[in-house]
């Protein structure tokens, strides 16, 4: 990525992953709360590394996330303290607007060495930038040309195994993501402006499905993942999602699909201690 301008370091954020919180944002998303035993799910720490860049001043309304890497070296318990140290990396303009990777590392209080490090790229959509489409119109065949007939799909689950389905709803959208902040989530109008036709789940609501999943083995002590999200996911879509294991109850990769079988989202685990 391409640094547009300076590295910014955002205001230090001291917060917690307050445990109503999280059962509030797990049963949204259609998760059994009692399977993290008390310890923070990696997408609402990553959910507190959104609030630290309001908590900086900046807006995140119309911030439409590409991509993220939860590295964790231990497990978070909720309601435990701990200081949110996040900077811009840097900016690079793309034809839907700048494109904006923020690294935040996560400090015990008092302590210089992070436990944890979140990684961010987002989109700050400009009006009209987000087509409903997923990929741009294919260029005009010459005159006389025959069209070329249409390339097969690769199956998104080939290799996978289905996990489950789930309805999501507006006031599940909304209920997990208003505390963030983010119009794009809640506000019909506003998502409508960036040329959306509807409100779009926050990319870590599908995290915090795809955790909870992987939770129900047991909490999760250490991870390495990376997440990418390839296209919007609607507020009154049923998502599905289909994993794939390296050995025997051992998850190594996520996918959820929307009712078009589309991969809305990919999640590869490199480490995962129990």
């Amino acid at each position: 990525m391409s640094n547009a301008g300076a590295a910014a370091k955002l205001q230090d954020f001291p917060t917690s992953v307050i445990a109503e919180r999280q059962e509030i944002c797990c049963v949204q998303a259609g998760i059994d709360p009692t399977a993290w035993k008390g310890q923070a799910d990696p997408a609402l720490i990553g959910n507190e590394c959104y609030r630290a860049i309001t908590k900086s001043g900046r807006s995140i309304d119309g911030y439409v996330h590409v991509e993220s890497r939860f590295r964790f070296a231990e497990p978070v318990p909720c309601d435990k303290l701990f200081v949110v140290k996040g900077r811009i990396e840097g900016t690079e303009d793309t034809p839907k607007g700048p494109q904006l990777r923020l690294i935040f590392d996560l400090h015990w209080p008092g302590q210089d060495k992070p436990f944890g490090i979140v990684d961010i790229v987002g989109l700050q959509a400009t009006a009209g930038a987000l087509r409903q489409g997923d990929q741009p119109a294919p260029p005009p065949a010459p005159a006389g040309a025959k069209p070329a007939a249409p390339a097969p799909e690769a199956d998104p689950t080939f290799g996978f195994k289905p996990q489950g389905k789930f309805q999501l709803t507006p006031q599940k959208v909304d209920r997990y993501s208003r505390y963030v902040g983010n119009q794009v989530h809640f506000d019909p109008r506003f998502a409508q402006s960036l040329g959306l036709r509807a409100p779009i789940a926050q990319g870590f609501m599908q995290s915090t499905i795809v955790f909870g999943l992987v939770a129900q083995g047991g909490p999760i002590k250490k991870l390495d993942a990376t997440v990418k999200f390839r296209r919007p996911l609607f507020w009154d879509q049923e998502v599905s999602l289909w994993g794939r294991e390296r050995a025997p109850g051992q998850w190594i990769s996520f996918r959820a699909l929307n009712p078009e079988r589309k991969i809305t989202s990919e999640t590869s685990i490199a480490v995962l201690v129990r």
